[in-house]
């Protein structure tokens, strides 16, 4: 959803229309000038592929639980949790056996995103 010419966004999440991103990844998104906030679903046991960008990035977990691998360090992030990650610095997840919602907020908007390049995404389960 595009809102360069809109001041104030309000919508339901759960209504706006899903971006199957691949078998086990989907996405909804809303895009400000600055930010884009995704309420992503991701299936049991998907693994995404480690990756970089130069975007801050914060990830809320909403249900289920996933691990996540950010640099050298190791950790479970579960339902409530919260975790930033620093822009260029190389992550993964490993999703749990329950899978995971979560709310992703990115700052500045991935343009990978919008433009459908975000290939580690696009690619089948690693």
């Amino acid at each position: 959803m595009e809102s360069e010419n809109l001041e104030i966004i309000h919508e339901n999440f759960e209504e706006i229309e899903q971006e199957k991103v691949n078998e086990g990844y989907f996405r909804r998104t809303v895009n400000g000038k600055n930010q884009m906030v995704c309420l992503v679903d991701i299936r049991p046991g998907w693994v995404t592929k480690s990756h970089k960008h130069g975007n801050d990035e914060s990830m809320i977990i909403l249900e289920g639980s996933t691990g996540c691998t950010v640099g050298d360090r190791e950790c479970e992030l579960k339902t409530g949790d919260i975790i930033y990650i620093p822009p260029n610095v190389e992550h993964k997840l490993v999703v749990g056996d329950k899978g995971v919602k979560m709310i992703k907020i990115f700052s500045p908007p991935r343009e990978d995103y919008l433009d459908g390049t975000d290939t580690y995404l696009r690619e089948p389960k690693a």
